[in-house]
């Protein structure tokens, strides 16, 4: 009886780990639209911020160092998120 638990438990947790992967493959990657919470344009460091990815690569995208982010900018990180 302790083997067969102990069999049961072990696939259960497979079948958690690998549903805990696909809803991981699923998130969407941010755009400059859903970043642009001001719409206007632009993703200021505050909006990139609400991005753990996009706020890493703020700094090194913000070509003309106006601290905001255009779309040619923006770019940028979109192609090193696989966009």
């Amino acid at each position: 009886m302790k083997t067969i638990m102990s069999k049961v438990l072990t696939v259960l947790m497979v079948v958690m780990m690998a549903g805990v992967a696909y809803a991981g493959s699923n998130v969407e990657k941010p755009t400059l639209e859903t970043l642009d919470a001001d719409k206007n344009g632009f993703i200021s460091k505050e909006e990139a911020a609400t991005s753990d990815s996009v706020a890493k690569l703020f700094d090194e995208a913000d070509a003309n160092k106006d601290k905001q982010l255009d779309k040619s900018e923006f770019v940028t990180i979109a192609s090193k998120l696989g966009k």
